[in-house]
């Protein structure tokens, strides 16, 4: 019976070991398409009284040399003061297609409202609200 020396099979391992970080880190990770082509979007919830429903103009930004369609806008309202969360707010997103042309803007009008069982601290409170959207180049 031959028995390998020791010492080959750890160089060996060494060996393999050696190869797969390698190949590991020069493997290219695809980057996302969002990270390439950003578009901007802002809008403010602010005067709102319970139960009632109204219209946030959301304003899409499009920084890019050629025009984009956006397909969907979501949004959600962050707190605006203790004992006022963004939970009381309800913000219906944008859903179908606009377009917007190259260095352009538009504005979105999104529903908003604020819940009736809302404290009365929300009442008139300005919440944060973060958007996120999705676009195709047009």
């Amino acid at each position: 019976m031959f028995r390998a020396p020791t010492w080959r099979w750890a160089t060996i391992g060494l060996m393999v070991t050696f190869v797969l970080a390698l190949l590991m880190f020069s493997w290219k990770h695809p980057t996302p398409a969002a990270a390439a082509h950003e578009f901007r979007i802002h809008g403010r919830a602010s005067g709102l009284v319970p139960g009632v429903r109204t219209t946030m103009n959301v304003r899409i930004r499009n920084p890019l040399p050629s025009a984009i369609e956006v397909s969907r806008i979501r949004a959600r309202a962050g707190t605006a003061t203790q004992g006022c969360l963004g939970r009381n707010v309800a913000i219906r997103g944008f859903r179908g297609t606009r377009r917007v042309p190259a260095g352009g803007r538009i504005r979105i009008p999104i529903r908003i409202r604020l819940r009736r069982t809302a404290p009365d601290a929300c009442q008139a409170a300005r919440f944060p609200v973060v958007f996120t959207g999705e676009a195709v180049a047009a």
